[in-house]
């Protein structure tokens, strides 16, 4: 019986350095061959954002730090650090400016607002073309301001801005922490302010034109709203 266990044992010794590559003549060329390593993937060149064309053929535009000229000196300088906007069909831009403490997540969040006003919503009775919303917009200069704190009358650029002004505390991100904890002190007021501005610049000038002076939109507004 313990010559069967050790003849087994050698047995399976033997098998176990085959198997390795322990035995045999022809495993000098597999010993003595290179592993050729795969060169890692560079990685690649950040994009730069691009202009992006949406269905009913209004073009989303990117974040840029450049604030056209021809918004005039109140939206540059220490005002107003970041621009974006939305291309309306005709060609013309409808205009969004933020302040320093504006996050680029609440700037994405109020265009997307816009956008969702603007997309045509096919089958309904008055949404199935707002091709001409979007185009009336941008003839008028529409213009939304994002303003830092609260519509409490402390940030003094709030009162000169001849836009719509929509406040850093009132816009919540999705997924963030006011939006996460229904926080009530921070409600989101997008779709109520950005629906007025659609309204509004959709139907009347309220941006300053060459020779005539106008107030700043907020008070327009309350014009309209009681005429």
């Amino acid at each position: 019986m313990k010559k069967l266990i050790l003849a087994s044992s050698i047995a399976l010794t033997s098998l176990t350095l085959v198997a390795c590559g322990g035995g045999g003549g022809n495993n000098n060329a597999d010993n003595n061959s290179t592993i050729k390593l795969i060169n890692p993937i560079k990685p690649s060149k950040p994009t730069k954002p691009t202009m992006v064309t949406t269905a009913n053929g209004i073009k989303d535009n990117p974040i840029t730090k450049k604030i056209p000229k021809s918004l005039g000196s109140l939206y540059q300088g220490n005002n107003f650090n970041r621009y974006t906007s939305l291309t309306a069909p005709n060609g013309k831009p409808i205009h969004i400016v933020a302040q320093n403490k504006i996050t680029d997540e609440q700037i994405l969040k109020a265009k997307n607002v816009l956008l969702h006003y603007l997309t045509d919503y096919k089958g309904s009775q008055f949404g199935s073309d707002k091709k001409a919303v979007a185009n009336k917009m941008a003839d008028n200069g529409a213009l939304l301001t994002l303003l830092n704190g609260a519509d409490d009358g402390k940030n003094p650029v709030g009162a000169k801005v001849q836009g719509q002004p929509l406040y850093q505390n009132e816009i919540q991100v999705e997924g963030g922490k006011w939006y996460m904890a229904q926080n009530y002190e921070h409600r989101d007021a997008s779709y109520e302010e950005i629906l007025h501005w659609v309204h509004l610049s959709a139907r009347n000038p309220h941006r300053s034109k060459k020779g005539v002076k106008q107030k700043p939109m907020g008070t327009w507004c309350r014009k309209q709203s009681m005429d």
